[in-house]
């Protein structure tokens, strides 16, 4: 549960792809580009796609996102913004409405699932909060690794890169 800081896990999975301690944001989404690919972040993790061809260098770039994100503030007030400009235009979508109080009648406020990012909660949310996230889930005895494609050797390559962080 995020309590009073609802919206936290949304925010830190947004903004992980946002710069690592190695590359800018800009960095990232020009080696991205260079090689056609796509990558993006969630709450859950880090997601890409690219032609085999590619493969190497796209897992480089996720493994990067994925051990060593900055979490940069500006990108964190930005996202913030961003987020708050969205629940306020969703006061009037029908189906923003519904599927809000669908929730929190089928779950209840005390379930993760009834729990509802306010304007109110994602102004509280700070650097820490998403870096305290981070740490706790994004770890191996919490996490997983799904990985599909012909990835032998780029696989052996991210378990390598993986184990030296």
């Amino acid at each position: 549960m995020e309590g009073n800081r609802a919206g936290y896990t949304a925010l830190a999975g947004e903004i992980m792809g946002a710069g690592t301690t190695t590359k800018s944001k800009a960095q990232i989404d020009e080696a991205t580009d260079f090689i056609g690919a796509n990558l993006s972040t969630s709450a859950d993790g880090v997601y890409g796609a690219s032609l085999k061809k590619h493969s190497d260098k796209l897992l480089e770039l996720m493994s990067d996102v994925l051990l060593n994100p900055s979490f940069p503030e500006a990108e964190l007030e930005k996202a913030k913004k961003q987020t708050i400009s969205g629940l306020q235009s969703s006061k009037t979508d029908p189906n923003s409405i519904s599927s809000l109080i669908s929730s929190m009648s089928k779950y209840g406020k005390d379930h993760p699932y009834g729990e509802n990012a306010t304007e109110e909660t994602v102004s509280k949310v700070t650097r820490n909060d998403i870096v305290e996230y981070y740490n706790t889930f994004f770890k191996p005895n919490v996490a997983y690794l799904v990985v599909s494609h012909r990835i032998h050797k780029t696989f052996t390559e991210f378990t390598r890169l993986s184990q030296n962080s």
